[in-house]
């Protein structure tokens, strides 16, 4: 009895399989490449928004002094609101979000950097906004302007930077995603090859050494003799 391994049926099986099990990791890997690249998108893009918002703030801000009470109190509201937008955009930028999706990049020290400027909001840019807004005289720089406004400027270079680093790790990563599909190309061309190889060795020369014997007896000649290539069914 002839034993498993060595059984054509097997062979071509196994050789398929492994070419199966290659070709299906090679495609999810570039597919959550993909959807992290897509994720990286979207976190530079919510990024950026942070510096739109903290600009819009500080125009808010900067036109309140000279407001009226009714314009006050409608700038007012609107930072209110402009905070809680802030505040969510934020917050959802640092825990991610798969369904999105949205992931803040883990390289280049991205989240300890992310980590600070939360810091830095919540420590010095919250807490005098929040004062601002809970001033008994409508909106009103109380504190000094100038040093108020170097704090939002600190902010928003802290984005700036951040901004940067994932424009350099997305980038970067995209870089690695195409030098993968065409390793994949070169690993389908030489796939293709090695399984043209396969089959001529275990299917085609097999065949052709039987046909080759098979009309040499139908010739009379019955001292032909087809070699034994291999020790599977044609052999």
């Amino acid at each position: 009895m002839r034993p498993l391994g060595s059984s054509l049926s097997t062979k071509i099986t196994g050789i398929l399989l492994v070419f199966f099990l290659v070709a299906l990791t090679a495609i999810g890997i570039t597919l959550f490449m993909s959807w992290q690249l897509e994720g990286a998108a979207a976190a530079i893009n919510d990024a950026g928004s942070l510096r739109m918002r903290t600009h819009r703030i500080g125009h808010l801000l900067a036109h309140a002094p000279q407001a009226s009470p009714d314009e006050a109190l409608r700038i007012r509201e609107t930072l209110r609101t402009e905070l809680d937008e802030f505040d969510h955009v934020f917050a959802e930028l640092r825990r991610g979000n798969p369904q999105r999706p949205l992931f803040v990049p883990r390289d280049n020290d991205i989240p300890a950097d992310m980590q600070r400027m939360a810091d830095f909001w919540s420590e010095q840019v919250r807490p005098t906004l929040d004062g601002l807004l809970d001033a008994p005289d409508g909106v009103n720089i109380a504190a000094d302007p100038p040093a108020f406004d170097a704090t939002i400027r600190t902010f928003v270079a802290g984005i700036n930077d951040v901004v940067l680093k994932m424009e350099q790790s997305y980038a970067r990563n995209t870089d690695i995603l195409r030098a993968s599909q065409v390793s994949l190309i070169a690993l389908a061309v030489i796939g293709t090859l090695f399984l043209i190889r396969f089959f001529f060795v275990l299917v085609i020369r097999p065949v052709s050494e039987l046909q080759t014997g098979i009309k040499r007896m139908e010739q009379e000649d019955f001292s032909a003799r087809v070699p034994v290539l291999a020790k599977d069914e044609f052999g």
